[in-house]
């Protein structure tokens, strides 16, 4: 099934499937129930150090992406937490959207995330 990531700011739409929410806090001016989110996987959001780099320098994207993949690999509760968005995402049987709340809808870790969930193998149908 395809991931696509949308920005939570961003009305929920039937073609999203099952959205997963891939921040570390929820925005005050979204509420929680009209997002529509299934899985709200916090612990795959990047550091704050990491995160403020990209803020100050987004042309500067794919040195953050590199980091980031670093910080999913070496991070112990990162890898859990990776390993359970990967298996939330093979359990899958329709689209899934990851949002975010980054106000840049292009360079953001959703989309590195999204490169990863890319790689692995589709959920065997039974």
């Amino acid at each position: 099934m395809p991931i696509y990531c949308k920005r939570l700011h961003k009305k929920a739409d039937t073609d999203d499937g099952y959205r997963i929410f891939v921040e570390k806090e929820w925005p005050n001016e979204v509420e929680e129930v009209r997002a529509d989110i299934h899985e709200w996987v916090d612990g795959v959001a990047p550091s704050k150090e990491l995160q403020k780099a990209l803020d100050e320098e987004p042309k500067k994207f794919d040195s953050f992406k590199e980091a980031y993949k670093a910080e999913l690999e070496q991070d112990e509760l990162k890898r859990e937490e990776l390993q359970r968005l990967k298996e939330i995402v093979r359990m899958q049987d329709k689209d899934v959207t990851l949002v975010f709340s980054s106000e840049d809808v292009k360079r953001n870790h959703a989309w590195v995330l999204k490169e990863i969930l890319d790689q692995q193998p589709a959920h065997p149908k039974e």
